[in-house]
């Protein structure tokens, strides 16, 4: 069984990211998923269009948040690599995340160059996120 420090370790993903061409990578660590992307797009001065439906959580993580109120999403991300990748060089990124095992998920794209935009959708509908916020992690009361 794969422990969870096993499970953070974002090393060989950003290696093979970098190996095709990726355009940026980011590890999503303090302020979770949301926050993540927020800084790729302040740092690229794109729009940058996401759903939240496409990416994975953990059973224990949704369990967890829902039993104190938080929000997965703005919840410290360790393990996860945000990757952004020209469609054309994605082919072959997702041939060797099959050969060595890692799991991956298309949450978005990014639109344009341009003012930074996050536009953020779950089950279709827009999401709204007022940047910068802390982690969730910091609002649960015990």
């Amino acid at each position: 069984a794969m422990s969870l420090m096993d499970m953070v370790s974002i090393v060989r993903e950003a290696v093979a990211a970098y190996r095709h061409g990726a355009s940026a990578m980011h590890d999503p660590t303090e302020g979770g998923v949301i926050t993540g992307l927020y800084e790729l797009c302040v740092a690229s001065n794109t729009v940058i269009e996401v759903n939240l439906d496409e990416i994975p959580l953990m059973e224990e993580t949704v369990a967890i948040c829902k039993a104190v109120k938080i929000d997965p999403y703005k919840l410290l991300g360790s393990g996860a690599l945000l990757i952004s990748i020209r469609a054309d060089r994605f082919q072959s990124l997702k041939y060797e995340f099959e050969k060595m095992g890692i799991k991956y998920s298309i949450i978005g794209r990014v639109l344009k160059s341009g003012k930074c935009s996050l536009r953020v959708y779950r089950r279709g509908r827009e999401v709204k996120y007022e940047f910068p916020f802390p982690d969730a992690i910091y609002s649960v009361r015990v």
